[in-house]
């Protein structure tokens, strides 16, 4: 798979997830880590739940990165885009039309990017970068549910931030960031006030489900019942957004909202039920990443 994206400009490389993709293709495995089951969940203290990537993967990468070629590539882009984003202005509450969307694609982005980079070289001050836009948001009074894109992505970026930015934070920043993922994100999400997408087969579907079920992932411990709840919804749900993927594993909006947002609660899902056959719709999208006939893969 990795001769598959060495023609591709790392200008048109969407940040940190191409890099994921890449791990895969090394004979990395993504979402290695296994989720707690619910009934545990309840006593149990924070784990990282490997959210797209867990420790043993950001392990492999680490040592892949000290060899020339296509990951030391993806690693210095986005540890480029990483350094821009350090000084870079903390988000704000801003509504552009009836969306908060530039927001919480902007905190998913620094969380995606600073993530990954703190990850691979231990410099906590991308950490902090990411983690000074999480706290900003959790003071926000809402996170835009009337256009629930808006919300789902901030809990994404949320969910990913407690996983993979858990050990730069202190005790007091991670309730903040938990609690405002449940107030905000969360809570909202089971009755949102424009609920169209709840049982679509459009990538609304997929956004939202897929976002608040990584949410849920990360915050089980403190609130099991609510992560239940959203957990059910989403194996009922997503496999109306994976029919989309009939009959050979190809989506019509490309890999990278595949990988972020059906791929990863799709195999936790699966994990969590004691079965694969709901990440089954979603892990066949990865056969697009590997033309077949000179077939360029889609969204590259």
């Amino acid at each position: 798979m990795l001769s598959a994206f060495h023609g591709i400009r790392l200008m048109r490389l969407p940040h940190g997830l191409t890099f994921l993709v890449a791990l895969a293709g090394a004979g990395g495995q993504l979402f290695a880590a296994e989720p707690l089951p619910m009934a545990a969940a309840e006593t149990a203290t924070f784990q990282p739940p490997g959210l797209l990537a867990g420790p043993a993967d950001f392990a492999r990468l680490r040592e892949a990165v000290r060899q020339p070629g296509l990951h030391r590539d993806l690693a210095r882009f986005v540890q480029g885009c990483a350094d821009r984003e350090l000084n870079e202005e903390v988000v704000t509450r801003c509504i552009i039309g009836r969306r908060l969307l530039y927001a919480s694609r902007a905190v998913l982005r620094r969380v995606i990017n600073g993530g990954i980079t703190y990850q691979l070289t231990g410099d906590r001050r991308y950490a902090r970068r990411a983690l000074a836009d999480l706290l900003a948001a959790a003071a926000f009074p809402d996170w835009n549910p009337s256009h629930f894109l808006d919300t789902a992505e901030m809990s994404c970026a949320f969910a990913l931030g407690l996983d993979w930015l858990h050990a730069a934070m202190t005790a007091e920043e991670r309730r903040q960031i938990e609690e405002a993922l449940i107030r905000l994100g969360l809570e909202p999400g089971l009755n949102p006030p424009n609920p169209h997408w709840g049982n679509s087969d459009n990538n609304w579907n997929a956004v939202c489900h897929g976002s608040l079920a990584m949410g849920a992932f990360a915050v089980r411990h403190r609130r099991p019942d609510l992560a239940e709840k959203i957990i059910a919804r989403a194996i009922k749900a997503l496999p109306l957004h994976g029919r989309n993927f009939a009959p050979d594993g190809a989506f019509v909006e490309g890999p990278i909202r595949l990988l972020a947002r059906c791929l990863a609660p799709g195999c936790h899902l699966g994990r969590h039920q004691g079965r694969t056959r709901h990440a089954q719709p979603w892990a066949s999208g990865c056969r697009l990443l590997r033309p077949r006939g000179g077939r360029r893969p889609l969204g590259g």
